[in-house]
């Protein structure tokens, strides 16, 4: 059925002021990366949270490929902040057994 008005092929995009959505996942990750930061405090949570920041991030990455949604960089921002996270807490674990080796 023809449309009257439309060009023949011509898929019309979204209505203005909606735009693509974020990646759900993404803006997760992006959470979770920024969570991690106070978890570690708890050691454990710190790890969970660093862990499944670094999972979201790199499952929304191959899911904003297939779709075309937004939150790439968020997903990005969210996989750095958990293994920045991951290393400084190693780094720290590592400089503590050092120091407590030549008491």
């Amino acid at each position: 059925m023809q449309v009257p008005g439309l060009i023949p092929g011509y898929q019309p995009g979204p209505p203005a002021g909606q735009g693509r959505k974020n990646n759900t996942l993404a803006v997760a990750s992006l959470v979770l990366g920024l969570v991690q930061l106070v978890g570690w405090f708890i050691v454990l949570p710190g790890l969970v949270t660093a862990i499944l920041a670094i999972v979201f991030g790199f499952v929304s990455i191959n899911q904003i490929k297939r779709s075309g949604e937004r939150g790439r960089g968020l997903a990005i921002a969210g996989v750095v902040l958990g293994f920045l996270g991951i290393i400084i807490a190693g780094l720290l674990l590592i400089a503590g057994a050092a120091s407590n080796s030549q008491q």
